[in-house]
């Protein structure tokens, strides 16, 4: 049953209440699908967009300016923001994992084997193929992106992406015919309450559901402002918010375009190669875990010569600003972009002279990419001369004085504070970005990738954040190093769990969705195996 909370009906207790409908949200409320207990999923917006209830996520502030507006990168909808993501999907590594003495505050109280069982389960949720991101499971050509006989990069592993799937959209259908999950929008939860340190229950708009256990899987930021706001989780709460650093510099040449661009996997998923470091490399010369990609220059300089990068110029007005700043290579997501003369007669000459590439690449954006349900992730206009920008996406150092805080004289629609962000690098961070500069420039023209770094910084550049929420109700052994156990439960009120990157002590280079399916799944899996110990909703209902 999927209903509106607006016209009223809400239960007043469930065994289990879930709070938010993204890729957490709904893959545990599938876990539930046909069981004896009776779940209650609470999503704060409607089955689709709406810029006024996309508002409520506004913050009250945002620091430094770099950083993202508080409503980005995150949808208030049925679905999540799994509405807008890409589809990039990557297993974090081993070494993530691990306490590395030269990332302060690394280190995960339970290793990767506690989510490897659940890796299948969560390629089959997100429609992404075999759980194979080796270079065997590239249909055609295996070869690696470049030889490198020196080892300075792991290049033996790819990307897996999704459609990418709208969890809303793909399993509303399922949810909406089980007997016992009941869907409720425009239900969003005010504050979490408990009693002698133990979860009873949620208050909505419309009044108290009671419940003896309650999921907290809203995002990062949200998540962190539900506990902030219901006095809940501990000193933590809030603390180590981290996202990916980006940064577009210099540039790489590499021996194939074909090995650079997009290829189907042999069961017909679209994969990228990418260019990682090892961890071996990465315990020797103390460096951060990071990708790097071959890249579109920036769209804004002619210079590239490219009629479709000329024409994305002209369009990025009407991307979505999550994305908006990728394409542009700089950074920027405010506001809505506005036409930008910059070298118009230059772009102009381009779309003229490559007017028929420009018709080509338009049919096979709409064969492979608006006709498709399983679509070609990006654009990837591939360079004569095999030079590309380096994209760089790097792991953040869990920082304690990173935070989001609520601002209690800033509310939303429904009276709830809104969040301050306050998103804090380190010296840390700068002095790892050196060092992964210096070992590109060492690298040279090792084997057949040939870096040039430019003129980059690491002491002055801008650290760009991706709307990558984690680390704010980070798992830990002890609460003084977290707000919730290896399980996600928190420290310090029981039947009360989290899912979702807000539990991730680190953030590796990989983008959190894969790993958030496959917590969750554990966390299902806990939650089934020990519920017998947890109270019935109609026993505990009569405490709220």
């Amino acid at each position: 049953m999927i209903r509106d909370a607006r016209s009223g009906g809400l239960p007043d207790s469930a065994d289990l209440i879930i709070i938010g409908s993204g890729a957490a949200g709904i893959t545990l409320a599938l876990e539930y699908l046909d069981r004896p207990e009776r779940v209650v999923l609470l999503e704060a917006g409607g089955v689709n967009f709406d810029r006024a209830v996309q508002q409520d996520y506004a913050s009250a502030a945002v620091s430094p300016p770099t950083h993202f507006p508080g409503a980005y990168g995150r949808r208030r909808a049925f679905g999540g923001t799994t509405a807008i993501w890409g589809g990039r999907c990557i297993p974090f590594a081993p070494i993530d994992f691990e306490a590395r003495d030269w990332i302060p505050c690394s280190g995960w109280p339970v290793g990767p084997e506690a989510f490897s069982p659940y890796l299948d389960r969560a390629m089959e949720i997100m429609e992404a193929g075999e759980a194979d991101f080796t270079l065997k499971a590239l249909a055609g050509d295996r070869a690696p992106l470049a030889a490198d006989p020196e080892g300075f990069f792991d290049l033996e592993h790819v990307e897996r992406f999704s459609p990418p799937l709208d969890f809303g959209k793909r399993y509303g259908p399922e949810l909406a015919r089980a007997g016992n999950l009941e869907v409720w929008l425009h239900a969003p939860v005010l504050r979490i309450h408990a009693e002698n340190g133990r979860v009873t229950g949620v208050e909505t708009p419309s009044g108290r559901i009671a419940a003896p256990r309650v999921v907290l899987a809203a995002g990062g930021i949200e998540t962190a402002r539900l506990l902030l706001v219901s006095g809940l989780g501990g000193e933590n709460v809030g603390r180590y918010y981290q996202t990916h650093i980006r940064l577009e510099f210099g540039t790489v040449i590499v021996p194939s375009n074909d090995r650079a661009d997009y290829q189907r996997s042999t069961d017909g998923v679209w994969c990228r190669r990418y260019i990682a470091l090892p961890a071996g490399q990465q315990r020797a010369r103390q460096l951060p875990q990071a990708v790097l990609r071959p890249h579109n220059p920036p769209v804004a300089d002619p210079a590239h010569g490219s009629a479709i990068l000329s024409m994305m110029h002209f369009l990025k007005g009407v991307i979505l600003p999550e994305y908006r700043a990728i394409i542009a290579g700089d950074g920027r997501v405010e506001g809505r972009a506005a036409f930008d003369p910059r070298g118009l007669s230059g772009h102009l000459r381009n779309i003229l002279l490559g007017l028929g590439s420009l018709l080509l690449f338009s049919w096979k954006w709409l064969t492979l990419r608006i006709l498709r349900r399983r679509k070609l992730p990006s654009v990837f206009v591939r360079s004569r001369v095999r030079r590309y920008a380096i994209d760089l996406q790097m792991e953040q150092v869990p920082n304690p004085d990173s935070r989001i805080l609520i601002d209690p004289d800033q509310r939303d629609s429904h009276g709830v504070p809104r969040v301050r962000i306050d998103w804090r690098t380190t010296p840390a961070d700068r002095e790892l970005l050196a060092r992964l500069v210096a070992y590109l420039r060492e690298s040279g023209a090792s084997g057949d990738l040939i870096f040039d770094v430019g003129d980059i910084d690491p002491a002055t550049v801008d650290l760009v954040p991706i709307a990558h929420h984690i680390g704010t109700a980070r798992m830990a052994l002890a609460p003084a190093d977290g707000v919730c156990d290896p399980n996600g439960e928190l420290f310090d009120t029981k039947g009360l769990f989290v899912a979702g990157a807000a539990t991730f002590p680190t953030g590796s280079f990989a983008n959190p969705t894969l790993l958030i399916v496959m917590q969750t799944l554990r966390l299902a899996a806990h939650l089934k195996q020990t519920q017998k110990e947890a109270p019935r909703a109609r026993v505990e209902a009569a405490a709220v």
